[in-house]
């Protein structure tokens, strides 16, 4: 099934500020790389930084605590010193920045701090530092960083996007990044919306209670009308919107769309809840979503 609005201009830059973080492993260059491609695209400087945590204290092993966190801060110049060239390259200039602290919470201080609108980081990494920039660091960033966050697998510019909605407030808001992402890009965008299986459809189903066929052609009813208006929304930002839908358990299924899809990027609110399905899309979805996609994720905020 597909939804056809009339393309319109893109509008403006759609992200002004951004913050890559770097560890320096293969993940996280691609995030600088795909970062510094966005942020050459807005002609503004990117911001790049490490994040060294203090060695814990090994003083009664082999190599004393402050050893350690000097081969570890020299780890990190170098690192950032490659990103830079990496940006460069990539026609950005950057900005390079190394601090100190919990990761997480230091890179999410670092983007209110200097109004950074995007965070980006790899989906995996291997700091050397002894709290983990990327992956688990990944995780934290798109549960409590102010900022729009997007999470890299592959250097890839986004062409092909994925928009998860459940009809939620918070899904419209990413409905409307996504589409605002496509038209800044010109890229193509699907919108999507998982019909999960629905506990109280199976209690209707295992009583025999005839009124079980009327839920699920409400619940379809209801699936149409989020597309409808996510297509809407779409257009509104002068692009031409696919919808599909799916079913499964939500993050399976988009993970499964984006793939199957050929997609370069999904795009999910942070958090959600749709008040006629009764069960999360947003939120606990985005953070499983994050482990599973095989594909960049942007978590909106």
């Amino acid at each position: 099934m597909a939804s056809h609005i009339a393309t319109q201009r893109p509008g403006p830059n759609l992200y002004e500020n951004i913050l890559v973080g770097t560890d320096g492993s293969d993940y996280a260059n691609a995030a600088v790389a795909l970062a510094a491609t966005l942020a050459a695209k807005t002609g503004k400087t990117l911001t790049i930084v490490s994040v060294l945590t203090p060695a814990p204290g090994y003083d009664n092993l082999a190599f004393p605590s402050s050893d350690v966190d000097q081969l570890m801060e020299q780890t990190l110049k170098e690192a950032l010193q490659r990103a830079v060239r990496i940006a460069e390259e990539r026609g950005a200039t950057a900005s390079q920045r190394l601090e100190r602290g919990a990761t997480a919470h230091t890179i999410c201080k670092l983007a209110a701090a200097g109004n950074h609108d995007l965070v980006v980081v790899g989906s995996h990494g291997h700091s050397v530092s002894y709290s983990t920039l990327l992956g688990s660091v990944s995780d934290r960033l798109a549960s409590i960083c102010p900022s729009d966050v997007l999470i890299v697998r592959r250097d890839v510019r986004p062409a092909h996007l994925l928009v998860a909605t459940d009809g939620s407030a918070p899904a419209s808001v990413a409905v409307r990044r996504a589409a605002d992402l496509a038209a800044w890009l010109h890229g193509e965008l699907t919108v999507l919306t998982v019909d999960e299986p629905s506990h109280h459809l199976a209690l209707l189903h295992r009583s025999g209670v005839a009124a079980e066929e009327h839920t699920r052609r409400a619940l379809a009813a209801h699936h149409e009308e989020v597309l409808s208006d996510a297509v809407r929304l779409a257009g509104e930002a002068g692009v031409t919107a696919q919808t599909r839908r799916e079913t499964g358990p939500a993050a399976q299924a988009i993970a499964q769309a984006a793939q199957s899809g050929s997609f370069d990027l999904v795009v999910v609110g942070s958090h959600g809840h749709s008040p006629v399905l009764n069960h999360l899309l947003l939120g606990s979805v985005s953070d499983k979503l994050i482990h599973v996609c095989p594909v960049n994720v942007l978590v909106v905020r």
